[in-house]
């Protein structure tokens, strides 16, 4: 009876042939051909795009850097590019942002009207008419934007679940779990890793997940300045992933990040990590970000006050 049990508990491991998974790969090598070489997802950044070769199915990501970095003005650019231009099911789980102030800045990368005015309501008439266009883009693109609190890989999975039978899903975007897991006591080491079961879901939907993160204060300030992948330590299991890049704020013109204008400023991603393909540094410019300075659309987008 015992040896029968055991047979039970213990299910046979799957076994697939070669010849199955040969022409698995054979199907992607001639879909990355048709797509010209772009295999994955693309980012809409087309920095990362090239770092990285796009966002591979079933892989996690975590894309770290320190404080007001851009991290989440990245997540919210790469999720309006998947889900608003390309169409693509996109589940948005964010801590750093209220859903409000996600879809605010979202309008105002769609309509290229800076945040400065959307939040004023002081714009000319052509803005009004841009905004609407952008209004109708956004209320019809196949986003879900979780204001993820306290969520686990096991809420994420049953809302990824969800999605992929409403409507399909391409990516999933999380900001930062730093916020959203610090205060439940998921995030420690020595138990259960909530990174783990992110990279199963990946796994299991087939469907790249990127995470954002905060990166080691400790690093700052040190002899060591260049990123490198023990930055993530102190954080769980992130250096488990299967691609890591860090941000590093830049500035244009010998300016300081105190006083540089939000235009001025750029960012580094150095990939320290990929396990399916290179590593590498590149430079960027987000475009919202430009979105909050005045001085870049205000003839375009602010009703400027002729009082003076």
């Amino acid at each position: 009876m015992s040896g029968s049990g055991s047979c039970e508990a213990h299910p046979e491991p799957p076994v697939r042939a070669l010849d199955e998974l040969m022409n698995e790969v054979l199907d992607a090598v001639e879909a990355r051909a048709i797509r010209q070489g772009h295999g994955w997802l693309e980012s809409g950044n087309r920095e990362l795009d090239q770092l990285l070769g796009g966002l591979r199915p079933g892989e996690l990501a975590v894309v770290a850097g320190r404080p007001s970095t851009g991290k989440s003005t990245l997540a919210l650019e790469i999720v309006a590019h998947v889900a608003i231009a390309s169409k693509l099911p996109t589940l948005f789980i964010s801590s750093e942002l209220p859903g409000r102030e996600a879809a605010e800045r979202l309008l105002a990368l769609e309509s290229s009207i800076p945040l400065p005015a959307l939040r004023v309501g002081q714009m000319r008439t052509s803005a009004w008419s841009a905004l609407g266009g952008a209004l109708r883009r956004l209320t019809q693109c196949p986003l879900w934007i979780n204001e993820g609190l306290l969520v686990g890989a096991a809420e994420i999975g049953s809302a990824a679940r969800h999605m992929k039978d409403e409507l399909g899903l391409s990516l999933i975007v999380i900001d930062s779990v730093q916020s959203m897991w610090s205060g439940s006591g998921l995030f420690r080491r020595g138990q259960s890793s909530e990174v783990f079961g992110l990279r199963l879901i990946a796994r299991e939907f087939e469907v790249p997940i990127i995470i954002f993160s905060q990166l080691d204060r400790t690093r700052h300030g040190s002899e060591q300045s260049f990123p490198r992948l023990e930055d993530l330590k102190s954080y769980d299991d992130l250096e488990d992933a299967d691609v890591v890049v860090i941000l590093e704020q830049t500035t244009n013109a010998g300016s300081n990040d105190i006083t540089a204008r939000p235009s001025d400023r750029g960012m580094t991603m150095t990939c320290v990590k990929n396990r399916n393909g290179r590593t590498g540094v590149r430079k960027t410019q987000l475009r919202l970000t430009q979105l909050y300075d005045y001085s870049t659309y205000g003839s375009e987008g602010i009703l400027k006050n002729e009082d003076g």
